[in-house]
């Protein structure tokens, strides 16, 4: 990838764009942060909760002195011997093992709602990634549209100095009056004020751009790429639909969401069932309180449990509980029903949209004919002195606009394509 320093300095291509805002664009770098953080680690710590646990315990702790001497036992033909009833120091260490049998299909089913939910923001990352793409493709030729525009402007600055030059000297020579003068400095001005008005948003357009491809802002690039001028074959508006609801990401999202809501409702279910786990602990104490007498010396000891919980009855709170999760899980069914209609009209809308863009550049095209056979016409006229200085500038701005509008409806037509192919998911 281009530094930014090298990339001032070199062309701007709309694939490159595009490849360096997936790369840098901040957003798109937080969509994917935000999938990782429910993504692998997050399925592997719900399949954690289905493995063993070992842990340790550890404690210390010191007794008040209550002064009572040890107790003697005397046993015939034993020789005398006591033991104290408390000891001050106590230690203690646990090593505890766990492991879950039965949890009623809990832990199953919170892995599959984490690896559903993971699935669902890597779609996620799918439709922002789009998103971006077409928003540079959209700042792209907004910015190609102004510098077509700005290179009009600065021909017709060129053009307007010329004309008052020449008509200065017609001046001089009285074949001129001053009232032209005063209308050729009027669009002089005109010229270099929209000059000025377009140069300063060409400025805007490209921080913004460079904002989007994580950029810096002050960087000033060349943008290389023609727009396609050509009309593209465009299939039935129908087969678009299908095909947006086949590709989209935010469709698979939703199917997703709608699989881990499932797997909720069989989460909140499970408290219906019994649970039954095993664990073992390994004891080291001073004093262990299983030796008899007690001793102040470190013992240890073990013990092993198979152990069985039920809640009987709990006022149906895990009934509750799971028809809430339905209710959550028939939200998404009817918000993806809603997606999918908000995508079929969007693809119609953009369909639509780029059926006009396509009229709008024969309609252009036809105007730089008429413009230009008009100025041809109206250079004639001037040199016979038929035509005055204003129907020459008129003629003049009429053929440049035209131009411009031309490179701003091819522009625009690529701009439709863009959002149509977004649209339907590529």
């Amino acid at each position: 990838m281009l530094s930014a320093v090298s990339f001032a300095q070199t062309p701007l291509t709309l694939d490159d764009a595009v490849r360096i805002g997936i790369e840098q664009n901040h957003a798109l770098k937080i969509s994917m942060l935000k999938a990782k953080s429910v993504g692998e680690a997050h399925i592997e710590e719900m399949q954690a909760n289905r493995l063993p646990s070992l842990k340790l315990y550890g404690s210390y702790t010191r007794l008040s002195d209550i002064t009572l001497p040890p107790i003697a036992i005397p046993i015939p033909g034993v020789p005398p011997f006591s033991f104290r009833t408390y000891l001050p120091n106590n230690y203690s260490f646990r090593l505890s093992l766990q492991q879950p049998i039965f949890t009623g299909f809990r832990l199953s089913n919170l892995q599959s709602a984490a690896e559903h939910t993971s699935a669902a923001a890597q779609a996620d990352v799918k439709t922002d990634q789009r998103g971006i793409v077409f928003q540079i493709k959209q700042q792209y030729w907004t910015l190609y549209k102004l510098q077509k525009t700005l290179e009009a402007v600065n021909k017709s600055l060129g053009q307007s100095n010329a004309h008052l030059t020449d008509i200065r000297s017609k001046l001089i020579n009285g074949t001129a009056l001053p009232n032209d003068t005063l209308k050729i400095q009027v669009q002089v001005s005109n010229d270099e004020l929209r000059t000025i008005q377009t140069e300063k948003d060409i400025r805007v357009a490209m921080a913004t751009l460079m904002n989007t491809l994580g950029l810096p802002i002050d960087e000033y690039v060349k943008l290389t790429t023609e727009p396609e001028g050509n009309i593209p074959t465009v299939g039935s508006i129908d087969g678009y639909i299908r095909q947006a609801k086949s590709n989209r990401s935010e469709l698979s999202a939703m199917e997703e969401r709608i699989q881990a809501s499932n797997a909720n409702v069989k989460v909140a279910r499970s408290a219906l069932f019994p649970q039954v786990s095993i664990g073992g602990n390994l004891y080291y104490a001073d004093p262990n309180s299983r030796y008899f007498p007690v001793v102040d010396a470190f013992k240890a000891t073990w013990d092993a449990s198979i152990n069985l919980s039920w809640d009987v009855w709990t006022w149906n709170v895990a009934g509750l509980q799971a028809e809430q999760a339905e209710y959550t899980m028939q939200q998404f069914e009817e918000t993806k029903k809603q997606t999918e209609d908000a995508i079929a009209l969007e693809v119609t809308q953009n369909y639509l949209a780029l059926q006009t863009s396509f009229a709008q550049i024969r309609v252009a095209k036809l105007s730089v004919t008429q413009a230009q056979e008009n100025l041809r016409i109206v250079n004639i006229q001037y040199q016979k002195g038929v035509a005055n200085t204003t129907d020459l500038i008129d003629a003049e701005t009429a053929a440049l606009q035209a131009d411009v509008n031309v490179a701003t409806a091819v522009a625009d037509a690529n701009i439709a394509t863009a959002q149509l192919a977004k649209s339907i998911g590529e």
